[in-house]
């Protein structure tokens, strides 16, 4: 799971179920995968959090009305199953 936190700054956050996407190519390096289909959006400001399950397809980083700098911590939380 992901959980994101935006410590300073407002970022457009793009998201939609895995099943409701056409799958590339996964990039282990930078740990993502190139998906085409159609999502929601919603906007992350400072001091929001998005807490993403593995089936969560996100696309974070997007400018609301322009560029501008955005902080934010990432933590990635491995999960197991017994």
């Amino acid at each position: 799971m992901d959980v994101q936190y935006v410590f300073q700054g407002v970022e457009l956050f793009g998201y939609a179920n895995l099943e409701q996407l056409k799958a590339g190519e996964y990039d282990e390096a930078k740990d993502f995968l190139a998906l085409t289909g159609e999502g929601d959006f919603f906007v992350l400001r400072e001091g929001t959090f998005a807490i993403l399950a593995p089936q969560d397809a996100h696309m974070p980083g997007m400018a609301v009305s322009g560029p501008q700098p955005v902080k934010k911590f990432v933590v990635k939380v491995r999960l197991t199953s017994k």
